[in-house]
């Protein structure tokens, strides 16, 4: 089981501590526990801004210390945020006391006034981690499965001719009819030919001559079979040399 790749690397680092400074912005501006009233402005601001980024960091830093562990992994996703979170908010809650200690005159500093302080603490760790984590946007998208392409078109392949919503596969003994979308086919055949027409593609290797009538340029294939060049997709033709010019 490895590393989740949506909790891993700069990104998520950056990402955590971004939404920490907005949570630690609004909560300067809300200024609760009666940081609003008791600091002055710089004071409330710098006292939540720094302490929330600190919560986040350590509480982050807990979880990927926690995930080294297989067995931790295999916890509900839930259960590991909220373990970081109680983890997290021990260190914090020995910042804000010494923050406390410094911005506003406290009591004495006892094992009660310490375990509500981290009671606060883990509240807030809870209300910031957990969501980062368990809400973590889009996963990358798996892999597209390669195309299965019909037996048809496994075979040597002349040239294709869209019908309607049919596609005729012109080979070295014959064409068939299957029901196949035109662009997929073109697709599918990459490189081992062009598409010159809306409706036609052919083969590299299969073109014996060109023929010209008029403003007209017809393809002319193996088995005889003719194929026109319409003034949209000449460039591409010209280009890859069926065209001779």
């Amino acid at each position: 089981m490895g590393a989740d790749p949506m909790m891993t690397g700069t990104g998520w680092w950056a990402r955590g501590a971004a939404v920490a400074l907005a949570v630690g912005a609004a909560l300067a501006f809300l200024g609760p526990f009666g940081t609003f009233t008791d600091l002055a402005p710089a004071e409330r601001w710098a006292y939540w801004l720094v302490l929330t980024v600190l919560m986040w960091a350590q509480t982050a830093t807990a979880f990927q210390a926690l995930r080294l562990s297989r067995a931790v992994r295999r916890w509900p996703l839930l259960l590991q945020a909220a373990t970081a979170s109680a983890l997290g908010a021990v260190p914090t809650t020995f910042e804000v006391a010494y923050a406390e200690g410094l911005l506003r005159v406290g009591g004495v500093l006892t094992p009660r006034s310490l375990a509500e302080t981290y009671g606060y603490v883990a509240v807030v760790a809870l209300g910031l981690f957990v969501p980062l984590v368990v809400v973590r946007g889009p996963r990358p998208s798996p892999p597209a499965e390669p195309p299965v392409l019909p037996p048809e078109l496994r075979r040597p392949v002349l040239a294709l001719s869209a019908e309607d919503h049919y596609l005729r596969v012109h080979g070295p003994a014959g064409d068939t009819l299957i029901h196949h979308r035109f662009s997929d086919a073109v697709r599918a055949l990459g490189d081992s030919g062009v598409q010159v027409h809306r409706s036609w593609w052919v083969a590299r290797d299969a073109v014996r001559r060109v023929e010209r009538i008029g403003e007209r340029t017809v393809l002319v294939l193996d088995r005889g079979l003719r194929v026109p060049v319409s003034r949209t997709y000449a460039l591409a033709a010209r280009q890859t040399g069926l065209l001779g010019d």
